[in-house]
């Protein structure tokens, strides 16, 4: 084929190719309900396998390290190495699933029970606050009569919208909908432990098959993509996947050593409630930069209705354990697994936590690095076509570009 009949060829293909796509982009804008619903149903569908694979990348590594030190031995005591690495590798499934059943038997045995007994006493404790809290209250509006007016006013059309409430004409249908909303709830409780259920399942095929799944990635991107261009994607999965598991895993250790640090503290201390504040600052520690500071909040609220003096001290002892963690521990676990700046920190928090909640604050920050690693190594791709300087720094004082040289201000 000619090459001038082959570039034709090619601009209709991109042409035709470009027509389909804004079709389908005007479409799914058109009908974007609809593809939302679409979305949430295949969603839905694939949770459990979510559960699963989230569960499978988690043990993947005691897996492999596992795996590795029993098929020497089953390579020493059976002489087939086949049947040898099929047991190394179900033994090793065996034993990652026992040690994670019992690190988490003996959280739920060690600290869920006083966690409980916490929020149970935090429960009976409660009327006595609202008591002294509404004590306060009431001097305080005393006090400055203005307020109380407007604070009134609020109170009459609450009182209101409550009597609108009780009305009779409403009151069968807003129990019907309150009646809903706990079926509703009830519903997806179920759903989520049939769908961790089915997960634990799915986890188990997923980690017999790793490296089978492993290979069939390699044979579809080296089947679609030319061998550079695939190249760099397989390079690209191999940096996301250092990155997710360094972070995630370096941060749940983190997350651990800070909760039991802070549990020893707070009980020399003679904090109130110390279990429970300690398994709050572990969890929410698992956030990067605000994961401090959201669970610094509750827990000084529940400290402050015991003691406001014990409250300054909690606060002044999660100030200091934060710069401990930040400046200390952190990085010795953490190092430098992402390579981005405090400011996308931040951003990829609050734009993932935004979109996915809990979840999204997790991995915001692992996958930000991946995304910016990308769109860095295509910006420094087309700039070295160009024959540009790929260095930041040369670009501070750019003014302008001429004949493939940087022109910078006088």
């Amino acid at each position: 084929m000619k090459p001038i009949v082959k570039k034709y060829i090619y601009s209709t293909l991109s042409i035709f190719a470009a027509a389909v796509l804004s079709i389908l982009f005007f479409f799914m804008m058109y009908k974007i309900d609809s593809v939302a619903k679409v979305i949430n149903t295949i969603k839905n569908l694939l949770m459990p396998f979510i559960y699963g694979g989230v569960i499978a990348y988690l043990l993947t590594p005691l897996c492999n390290v596992v795996e590795r030190r029993l098929l020497k031995a089953f390579n020493n005591a059976l002489t087939d190495e086949i049947k040898a690495a099929k047991w190394a590798r179900r033994c090793s499934i065996a034993v990652a699933f026992a040690a994670a059943a019992l690190v988490l038997g003996l959280f739920f045995k060690m600290v869920v029970p006083h966690v409980i007994d916490s929020v149970i006493a935090i429960g009976k404790a409660l009327p006595v606050w609202i008591m002294q809290i509404a004590g306060k209250v009431e001097e305080f509006l005393l006090a400055n009569p203005q307020i109380n007016e407007t604070l009134l006013e609020a109170y009459n059309s609450a009182y209101e919208s409550l009597g609108t409430f009780l009305d009779k004409e409403n009151i069968l249908q807003n129990l019907q909908s309150a009646a809903t909303r706990l079926s509703s709830g009830i519903s997806v409780i179920i759903s989520l432990f049939k769908n961790v259920f089915i997960g634990l399942i799915a986890a188990i095929y997923m980690l017999a098959t790793r490296r089978q799944f492993k290979a069939q990635g390699k044979k579809i991107i080296y089947g679609v993509f030319s061998p550079v261009l695939a190249n760099e994607i397989t390079e690209e999965f191999r940096f996301a996947h250092k990155t997710f598991l360094s972070f995630i895993s370096g941060k749940i250790i983190d997350s651990a050593i800070i909760g039991v640090l802070a549990f020893i503290i707070l009980n020399v201390m003679k904090m109130p409630y110390a279990v429970l504040l300690s398994v709050i600052i572990g969890v929410t520690n698992v956030i990067p930069f605000l994961g401090p500071f959201i669970g610094a909040v509750p827990c000084a609220f529940i400290v402050l209705m015991v003691s406001p003096l014990q409250c300054v001290y909690f606060v002044i002892f999660i100030f200091l354990l934060q710069q401990f963690d930040g400046n200390i521990l952190g990085p010795k676990i953490l190092g430098d697994s992402t390579g981005i700046s405090s400011f996308w920190v931040l951003f990829s928090i609050l734009l993932f936590g935004g979109l996915w909640g809990f979840v999204g604050m997790i991995i915001a920050v692992p996958l930000f690095a991946v995304i910016y690693d990308i769109v860095a190594k295509v910006i420094n791709y087309r700039l070295k076509k160009k024959d540009l300087s790929t260095e930041t720094s040369d670009y501070l004082k750019l003014e302008k570009v001429e004949y493939g040289n940087l022109i910078n201000h006088k």
